[in-house]
């Protein structure tokens, strides 16, 4: 018997027969070993495989979860008994399994050079004595040196004479700056970006470029979003008698954490801000105000 004819042989007694390893040697009037290496080697040694009642359904599975990914296992049996299916639920739960597993994100971080990019943003605080004031944040990306200052609002005004705080506390700016949707920075995104005119004569004056995140992705201005988290940790173990307090233990705080070492580099912000490749401030300052068109009637009313 040549080596292919009882290797057949073998998986025919295995499988068909159902005949132990020891009967198949003693039938064949070969060694055990031999049977069980056979056995073990061939890929065909394997049971074959049952076809499942779910298996004519698979494309319809398939289907509903490319158009509708959060389908609960529950919705897609009763969907298929529709159709006839006459299998288990359980069968479905352990078939869409996969298809129900969350689609995990994935980040890439982002690495900046010195002086590339600096990330602003707005938050609100409420207190109790001091109503809802809004503070506004500053942080070079690469250093990860903040600064920032509290005002009653938002307006444009107030969103100008924040920059310039900052600026001239840092001596500097970054040749980027990374917004989200401010009305302040961009007035609409479709079907084409429409900057604020205002503040594109206020970016022209310093020399910065604009970087717009897109909407809903908190991800793409990760530190200064980092930075409001800690602020705000700072806000609610402090109290404040009134603005100018606010802001002033507010600064103590970012002196503080500026001198503090980071668990990303391993040094301190402000060891790190030396480094920084910053933007030279002009000789003169840019107003902070906000320009309202107004039209004079026949009668000399504005």
């Amino acid at each position: 018997m040549d080596e292919e004819t009882l290797n057949q042989r073998i998986l025919h007694l295995r499988q068909v027969e159902k005949l132990s390893q020891r009967q198949i040697a003693n039938v064949l009037g070969i060694g055990r070993k031999r049977v069980r290496r056979i056995i073990k080697g061939t890929n065909s040694a394997k049971p074959i495989p049952k076809k499942s009642v779910i298996d004519d359904y698979i494309h319809l599975i398939v289907h509903w979860y490319k158009q509708y990914p959060n389908l609960k296992a529950l919705q897609v049996y009763e969907r298929l008994k529709s159709y006839g299916y006459q299998g288990s639920y359980p069968s479905v739960v352990l078939f869409s399994r996969e298809y129900r597993k969350p689609k995990e994100n994935v980040y890439h971080p982002l690495v900046f050079l010195p002086g590339e990019e600096a990330q602003v943003d707005w938050f609100f605080f409420n207190h109790e004595l001091l109503g809802q004031v809004a503070g506004f944040v500053y942080i070079l990306a690469y250093s990860r040196y903040a600064w920032g200052i509290f005002y009653p609002k938002t307006s444009f005004e107030f969103f100008l004479a924040g920059h310039l705080e900052c600026f001239k506390h840092i001596g500097g700016l970054a040749h980027c700056h990374r917004y989200d949707n401010l009305k302040s920075v961009c007035l609409k995104r479709t079907p084409v970006i429409e900057y604020n005119p205002q503040f594109l004569d206020f970016s022209r004056f310093y020399g910065f470029s604009i970087y717009l995140c897109n909407p809903y992705k908190g991800n793409e201005k990760g530190r200064v979003e980092r930075l409001i988290r800690d602020i705000r940790g700072f806000l609610y173990a402090e109290t404040f008698i009134d603005l100018n307090d606010l802001n002033r233990k507010f600064h103590l705080w970012l002196e503080k954490r500026n001198n503090t070492e980071h668990r990303s580099t391993g040094k301190t912000p402000k060891d790190l801000f030396v480094q920084e490749r910053l933007i030279r401030l002009p000789q003169e300052t840019y107003p902070p105000r906000r320009i309202i068109p107004a039209v004079a009637s026949k009668t000399a009313l504005v």
